[in-house]
């Protein structure tokens, strides 16, 4: 793979190095703490590999990670990765996993596009299919697979499913440690469904874990991080499924927080916002992650914009109908701007 100066540069900026003014025969330091790297100052040098290699094998010594996994990261400047990785595999427990994500991110994509819901059914929008289609796969040194959405393609939704991929595993993980109702509240608030319980649960019965890192190209406030599940985690994730089955979603609820993202689907579910804010309801109170919100119309849905092109918190006060739909649906004043 051929990993280009500029791409290096995006990435140890995103990954939280800092560029120094001093430079070493030409080439650039970057500094984290105590460690420092050098980057060519162009793509053509005569040894630019040989210190392209030294900068990697220094990168892996600070990220605890293989070489190749980085170089792979640096040269997907627009795509964001999310990667499982277990013990050893069996084929037919890697058929499994790799069917397990593929309904995670159809779900995730479904969620985005159409809202979420208690289960989809019927087929997925042409928007969905597209994104599954451009979205790369591929395996690493160690038992585990790659899913690479894409930032760049026609469907323009790549960033928001590899956010709502994050925020549902991210919330069962949360709900099998705390499986109280306040916590389930949240998790069905961040788009979270026994489906996609079923499909996380896929992933093996054995411990493993799912590592999410973001397009360097695209800067995103969300960190790097890597949720690990335990050997016993299918059996809590299936509990979890059970109690989101039977769990009456219904009542009023509340959150306060910034606008994410905006969603105005022509195929799919419209007037739809995803705040990233604290969900309250009267079992309690959910940890900030992104809540879906449905608006009556284009009034709120233009405010909302605002508040979103301005950085503006909102707080949004509505209602939920258990029985279909898990996101909160918004009377005619229930959004303001903080």
């Amino acid at each position: 793979m051929i990993l280009r100066v500029a791409d290096i540069s995006s990435y140890l900026d995103a990954t939280g190095w800092h560029r120094t003014p001093e430079t070493w025969r030409g080439a650039a330091i970057w500094s984290a703490g105590q460690t420092e790297v050098l980057v060519p100052p162009s793509d053509d040098l005569g040894d630019a590999d040989l210190r392209i290699r030294e900068l990697l094998a220094g990168l892996a010594a600070v990220e605890a990670r293989d070489a190749a996994d980085i170089a792979r990261d640096i040269g997907s400047p627009f795509a964001d990765r999310t990667t499982f990785r277990t013990g050893p595999l069996s084929l037919a427990a890697g058929a499994d996993v790799v069917s397990g994500l593929h309904r995670m991110v159809l779900t995730a994509a479904r969620i985005v596009v159409e809202g979420p819901r208690r289960s989809f059914v019927g087929r997925p929008p042409a928007k969905v299919a597209g994104l599954l289609g451009s979205t790369g796969f591929a395996t690493g040194h160690l038992p585990g697979f790659s899913v690479k959405l894409s930032l760049d393609v026609a469907s323009g939704i790549g960033r928001d499913v590899a956010v709502q991929l994050f925020d549902a595993t991210s919330a069962v993980q949360e709900s099998i440690e705390q499986p109280d109702d306040a916590v389930l509240d949240g998790v069905a608030a961040a788009g979270v469904s026994a489906g996609f319980c079923d499909a996380l649960r896929g992933l093996g019965q054995d411990s493993f874990e799912l590592d999410f890192r973001w397009a360097h190209g695209v800067p995103t406030g969300l960190p790097t991080r890597t949720l690990e599940f335990p050997p016993e985690a299918g059996e809590r994730i299936h509990q979890v499924a059970r109690r989101l089955r039977e769990l009456d979603l219904s009542g009023p609820a509340s959150v306060v927080g910034r606008v994410e993202s905006l969603h105005d689907s022509q195929d799919g579910a419209r007037w739809r916002v995803r705040i990233r804010g604290e969900l309250h309801t009267d079992r309690g109170t959910s940890r900030s992650r992104g809540v879906w919100v449905r608006l009556p119309g284009k009034r709120l849905y233009d405010l909302a914009i605002e508040a979103h092109q301005a950085g503006r918190r909102v707080r949004v006060t509505g209602f939920r109908k258990g029985s279909t739909r898990q996101d909160l649906a918004v009377p005619p004043d229930g959004l303001e701007i903080l």
